[in-house]
């Protein structure tokens, strides 16, 4: 871990909180992300490192695997998440060999408290797709956005790989 880093963390600790987060964004971002995340891994259980997890949510080289969404799901900024390009990659169906709908569906079960559903309305890997909308048609979903742009309503021509 950088050298400075602890010093730079007991100084940022004194600060008002608003001062401290505006350093904290700035201190995440100056770092490339392979940096940072190993310096985030490193101080997890930590409580005085506040990484700026918009940035790290929104990152493209953020790991969406289960385990890394999992073990970090207290401190991702969700919304943010779900709409990541890092998450659009995630859903694609063209990045899975095999089973993108059982695979797909284990993710948004699995953080199914956690996601941004009227953001995800917008994923157009998923809103295409009928028996996700249906799994999960109790979520809070952006109906207005579906009805109009959900691929759902289409023939679904666009998912040929999802079985």
């Amino acid at each position: 871990m950088d050298n400075q880093l602890p010093r730079i963390v007991a100084c940022l600790s004194v600060l008002e909180n608003e001062k401290r987060k505006d350093i904290w964004k700035e201190l995440t971002s100056i770092y490339p992300f392979e940096t940072l995340f190993n310096y985030v891994e490193a101080t997890s259980q930590v409580e005085v490192f506040e990484w700026d997890w918009n940035y790290i949510s929104n990152h493209t080289y953020f790991p969406t695997d289960i385990g890394t969404l999992n073990q970090y799901r207290k401190k991702i900024s969700w919304t943010v998440l779900s709409a990541s390009d890092a998450i659009q990659i995630k859903f694609n169906p063209n990045n899975w060999e095999r089973g993108w709908f059982g695979n797909t569906n284990n993710y948004l079960r699995t953080f199914n408290d956690f996601w941004d559903w009227r953001v995800l309305s917008k994923n157009k890997y998923i809103n295409y797709d009928r028996r996700i909308i249906n799994n999960y048609k109790s979520e809070k979903w952006d109906w207005e956005y579906l009805s109009e742009f959900g691929g759902f309503l289409k023939k679904e021509i666009m998912m040929k790989q999802t079985i």
